[in-house]
């Protein structure tokens, strides 16, 4: 069983005009091939700088073995989260979204920079 890469979508959202101020969340859908994953509570506040000059955000995800395994489809795993508190800069505009089971990271890593980020859209 494997987890891909997050397909992740940087939103925006105006706060305050004067001064301009905006909130930022992140709608994040990992296809996994027939397997229990589900997406676990995000529940990180604080938001730190990795060596590569990214905020890292860490999305979690956990099996449930109540859940049958088909192998006949690749499903999906959602995560909406508001990064409350996080601000994004022309020196620090990016955030690296990961995503985890326990302490072990499944996937790759995707990188969005806060110039794509839609204002007020929704994933499609």
């Amino acid at each position: 069983m494997e987890l891909f890469e997050p397909n992740a979508v940087l939103i925006k959202e105006l706060i305050s005009e004067s001064p301009e101020e905006w909130k930022y969340m992140i709608y994040s859908e990992t296809l996994t091939d027939h397997s229990q994953y589900v997406a676990e509570a995000y529940t990180q506040t604080t938001y730190a700088l990795n060596t590569d000059g990214h905020y890292e955000v860490t999305l979690n995800v956990t099996k449930d073995t109540t859940i049958p395994v088909d192998m006949d489809y690749v499903k999906p795993i959602v995560h909406i989260v508001e990064l409350t508190g996080l601000t994004l800069t022309d020196t620090n505009p990016t955030v690296e979204v990961s995503v985890y089971e326990g302490d072990q990271r499944k996937g790759k890593k995707r990188v969005l920079h806060k110039s794509v980020a839609s204002e007020n859209a929704r994933p499609a």
